[in-house]
């Protein structure tokens, strides 16, 4: 009740304004009585108990009522004294008596404003400690009940399921699970020495159920008396959140390790490992996390030249497929490389290395089988061709050989009877004139010149079985020379080394070729040039020739060779060369030089030739020793 309220009549009456009243009636009555019979006494200052009972509890309406008390009091002294004395003395006491007053008031003010500051602190301490989303707890540090709960808020009492009173009625042991309970004693002597505590603990709610907290812990003093605040946090979503993520993160670590593959995290900046698969841990046999990429991996002492880092950096929606050989590891790799988020937020690097080794070996091992069969395919088509192509001469052969047949059998009967008749018209005419005599010489010569043409198409219809025996070079080349008619324009030559070995062949058939390719050498140069009859002991010479009997290449050969320095053969004609029927010349028929490779042939050897444009022509017959 405030003083308007007295004044009107409302409200109650507290006791210290009944005080301030029952005073100020006693000591006006003890100074009226004072005044009446002159005598001053202690007792009239009773005057200044509600002077300072209104001023203190009324502050600036206590001092009005004092201000009013003190007047009233000399105006009382001015109606029952008229002593000027007295009168001074009254005056001198009202002034006192409003200084004190007015003193009163101000301290009285200054405190009452403490304490609505203090009030106020209190309700938005109040305030704070009920709406607080953490439950706060403050216990008794020290004494004989330290660990007592003496003040929860709110928020408290909502996450333990128990009332404010029971809560108060409790220690923080009794909710504290058995792990936690056991370090509480602990935690209160680091708090007595001031330290701030926080971590995790574990609670037991009313209903059994326990749930973890985070807590912040520290001392207060209110006082001499020593308390402890904890601030608690229901860590309960956070914990399954953690609890998923990390079985989710196992799951994907799982999932990685379970990879036969390489896979690894770096930084495309730095170059630092951050996660590596425990397929590239056995492959590297360390663990590399933490160590440089092109050190770790290619053993390397800088970033490597092909590092894909800018590709990937440059397009980091797209992964990069490429493929590499890591001679640090001898492994073919098959590589995504791409860039994604790591936890911290910065771009890395990801990397995905299949190992394609044995793929590789294998393309390798099927290309090198694709070549063979190619090669193989080659060489067979090669051998079919040969093949059709030795059909086709070997049918040639017996269609020459059937109208060679024919032919000879027809035709030397009736030169036969020519040539007889040229030599009756020579005995009988002998002093014949000249012309005669020259047209009989020519149809001698073209009765000769057709019966070498059928000996040529016996000859090459059939080659006789040889009859071999040991022959020197030197001498079947002499032997070939002297049968052939060499004119003196052309110059011949021969390189016969004396040590060179004798050589087992059919001398008639060999010097028969010899003779061929003599009489076709004398016949590329017309304007004459230079003949060489060479022979020498060569090795594994030259290539096999299709359909020729097989010889093994570290065998020993001997090389009879016949060159002429006359006009070149031209390449589209090299390849017609032993064709039947095949020839350059205005008179001949194309046989010479077959008859020549089969008479090689069934020697067991072989024919070849070369040709070098401007350089003349060099025909080699190649027999084998054995």
């Amino acid at each position: 009740m405030n003083i308007d309220e007295k004044i009107t009549g409302t409200g109650s009456y507290p006791r210290h304004f009944l005080a301030v009243i029952a005073t100020t009636i006693l000591s006006i009555a003890v100074s009226i009585y004072c005044l009446s019979t002159g005598r001053f006494i202690v007792s009239q200052n009773l005057f200044y108990f509600p002077i300072i009972i209104a001023c203190f509890y009324y502050l600036k309406k206590g001092f009005l009522f004092s201000v009013l008390l003190a007047f009233s009091y000399l105006i009382a002294i001015l109606v029952y004294s008229p002593d000027f004395i007295i009168i001074r003395e009254a005056f001198i006491t009202v002034v006192v008596f409003v200084a004190i007053a007015g003193v009163t008031t101000f301290i009285s003010i200054q405190r009452k404003k403490t304490e609505n500051a203090l009030h106020e602190s209190e309700k938005k301490y109040r305030l704070f400690f009920e709406k607080a989303g953490e439950s706060i707890l403050i216990l008794e540090a020290e004494g004989g009940n330290r660990g007592r709960i003496v003040e929860v808020n709110h928020a408290a009492v909502i996450m333990h399921g128990y009332t404010r009173e029971e809560l108060l009625a409790m220690k923080i042991t009794d909710l504290d699970a058995d792990e936690s309970a056991t370090s509480l004693p602990e935690k209160i002597k680091l708090a007595l020495k001031g330290e701030w505590l926080s971590g995790e603990v574990v609670h037991v709610r009313k209903d059994g159920t326990k749930f973890p907290l985070e807590i912040n812990a520290g001392l207060m003093n209110f006082g001499k008396k020593k308390y402890i605040i904890a601030m608690d946090r229901d860590i309960s979503d956070r914990k399954q959140a953690e609890a998923k993520l990390e079985y989710e993160r196992n799951q994907l670590l799982s999932l990685l390790n379970s990879i036969d593959d390489l896979i690894y995290i770096s930084d495309p900046f730095t170059y630092e490992m951050l996660y590596v698969n425990d397929a590239s841990v056995r492959l590297l046999r360390k663990n590399p996390v933490g160590g440089l990429c092109y050190r770790e991996l290619q053993g390397k002492d800088r970033p490597c030249d092909f590092c894909t880092n800018e590709i990937i950096l440059g397009n980091k929606d797209k992964p990069y497929k490429w493929e590499y050989h890591n001679p640090s590891l001898n492994l073919d790799l098959e590589i995504v490389d791409r860039i994604i988020k790591w936890p911290d937020g910065r771009d890395v690097r990801f990397e995905f290395a299949k190992n394609i080794t044995k793929r590789k070996q294998a393309e390798n091992e099927l290309r090198t089988l694709n070549e063979k069969l190619e090669e193989k395919v080659e060489e067979r088509t090669c051998q079919l061709l040969a093949a059709q192509a030795e059909l086709v001469h070997k049918e040639k052969l017996a269609v020459i050989g059937a109208i060679a047949a024919g032919i000879g059998n027809e035709l030397r009967n009736p030169l036969g009877v020519m040539n007889n008749a040229v030599y009756f018209l020579k005995t009988v005419i002998p002093d014949a004139d000249y012309s005669v005599k020259e047209y009989l010489d020519i149809i001698r010569n073209e009765i000769d010149n057709s019966q070498s043409i059928i000996s040529e198409l016996l000859d090459a219809a059939r080659t006789g079985t040889p009859e071999k025996t040991t022959i020197s070079a030197g001498k079947l080349i002499a032997m070939s020379i002297d049968k052939c008619q060499i004119p003196e324009k052309i110059n011949v030559r021969t390189d016969i080394p004396d040590t060179l070995p004798g050589i087992n062949i059919d001398p008639l058939q060999i010097s028969q070729a010899i003779r061929n390719l003599i009489a076709n050498a004398v016949q590329a140069m017309p304007n004459g040039g230079q003949l060489t009859v060479a022979a020498r002991q060569v090795s594994g010479v030259g290539e096999r020739r299709p359909g020729v009997e097989d010889l093994p290449f570290d065998a020993d050969f001997m090389e009879i060779s016949v060159a002429n320095t006359g006009e070149s053969i031209s390449p589209e004609n090299m390849e017609k060369l032993f064709q039947p029927l095949f020839t350059t010349k205005a008179r001949g028929i194309g046989l010479g030089l077959l008859i020549c490779r089969n008479l090689v042939e069934a020697n067991g050897g072989r024919i070849e030739v070369k040709s070098p444009s401007g350089k003349g022509t060099i025909f080699m017959i190649i027999l084998p020793y054995r």
